[in-house]
């Protein structure tokens, strides 16, 4: 299933990944998600971080399978894990952004919408590394 991309005017920011791809945060995504995790906000430079300059890249195959089922049957669900550490109550952790990837309507090239941000002290065992940054 393919998408067409919305106005820009929609877009709360709009970042690129180590690989050059498009990842966009809608602000009413923005706004739902710190309404539910209100700590989230102030660390809006952090998830932005994660993203251009991310540690790691993991698949997420339950996630994949379930957006799918959903109705996204090319969807595919990948967590951008960044090495910013976080401070207050977050010291020691690491960001976590969930990217919803789906194919453009027009050119049928991936795009990336941010789903969710978390901060997180491990990687969930059922990621899969797709990628990580050189030391």
């Amino acid at each position: 299933m393919a998408v067409s991309l919305p106005t820009r005017l929609m877009w709360r920011w709009i970042e690129a990944d180590p690989f050059g791809h498009t990842i966009y945060c809608s602000e009413e995504t923005w706004q739902r998600k710190t309404a539910q995790r209100s700590d989230l906000a102030a660390h809006e430079a952090t998830v932005r971080a994660a993203i251009r300059n991310p540690q790691g890249v993991y698949f997420d195959p339950k996630s994949t399978v379930s957006t799918r089922e959903r109705g996204n049957p090319a969807a595919v669900m990948m967590h951008y894990i960044g090495v910013v550490l976080l401070h207050g109550r977050f010291s020691g952790h690491r960001m976590s952004v969930v990217v919803k990837w789906l194919p453009e309507a027009t050119t049928s090239r991936f795009t990336g919408y941010v789903q969710t941000a978390y901060a997180t002290s491990r990687v969930l065992p059922r990621l899969q590394l797709h990628w990580e940054q050189s030391p």
